[in-house]
């Protein structure tokens, strides 16, 4: 899944954009309004449904291009590929790094990562791929890619037509990308229920992440207690995550919209 360059003429970026907020829109139709759950919703997901037909057309005209705010040469999005492997990735991706430099950040980040490779060791698919990708996870990796894409567009000015549809489209896209990935709105019923063994966990997913979780011991001095706190904080945080996608992906909506009374 490496990104690699592009060069503009085989497929400009623009029109990249355009294309994949299309499909994205066509693929958010399949979700209930998240304005079900309340009278006004003001959510990500209502954010993208109302600014990906207008970003779709925004990149499909020359001005984008003309105004110099979109690049020639870009990064091509990883390229995702359905299926369990990807489900795990997409979850990842949106796990939070710490970025601040020292050995606290590193060792909580280390532990991250670490945790991040022994699920994809230890969390097989509860069973064999039917072929029939689940709503969140076909509509995680589209955005996903989205993302990635409109990442490497500079920031518009205040003053740049369609600036504003842009900054709306990227803030959403990022959290929509997640939410999806982590099957938040199947939580509510705004998605249809996961039936594909090939994009379940298995049954025993909670032992295993328990024990991902547990600490290993305590180290002998100071400093070593204070990298392996950190270093288990980011163990947790990341089994934390998993085990909310996948009770997400697993159980049925614990908040369906009819018990809401809307």
């Amino acid at each position: 899944m490496m990104p690699s360059l592009l060069a503009a003429e085989q497929e400009p970026l623009n029109q990249v954009i355009s294309r994949l907020s299309t499909q994205l829109s066509v693929l958010l139709e399949r979700v209930q309004p998240e304005s079900a759950l309340r009278k006004e919703s003001i959510g990500v997901l209502s954010i993208a449904v109302s600014v990906l037909p207008q970003l779709s057309k925004l990149m499909d005209t020359s001005m984008a291009v003309a105004s110099g705010r979109v690049p020639c040469v870009y990064l091509c999005a990883p390229s995702l590929t359905a299926g369990w492997s990807t489900v795990l990735a997409l979850v990842a991706q949106g796990l939070p790094r710490r970025t601040l430099a020292g050995p606290t950040s590193r060792g909580y980040n280390e532990g991250v990562a670490w945790a991040v490779a022994r699920i994809e060791q230890t969390c097989p698919a509860l069973g064999e791929d039917t072929g029939i990708e689940p709503l969140t996870c076909l509509i995680a990796r589209v955005a996903a890619q989205l993302q990635f894409l409109l990442d490497q567009v500079p920031t518009p000015p205040d003053d740049w037509p369609g600036g504003a549809v842009f900054m709306y489209a990227r803030f959403s896209i990022q959290g929509l990308a997640r939410n999806m990935a982590e099957a938040l709105y199947n939580v509510f019923g705004l998605v249809e229920p996961v039936t594909n063994p090939g994009y379940l966990p298995p049954l025993q997913w909670r032992a295993l992440l328990e024990e991902l979780r547990q600490p290993e011991g305590a180290p002998l001095d100071k400093e070593q207690a204070e990298l392996h706190y950190h270093y288990r904080e980011g163990v947790r945080w990341t089994c934390a995550k998993y085990r909310d996608t996948f009770r997400n992906l697993s159980e049925p909506a614990r908040y369906p919209l009819r018990a809401l009374g809307n």
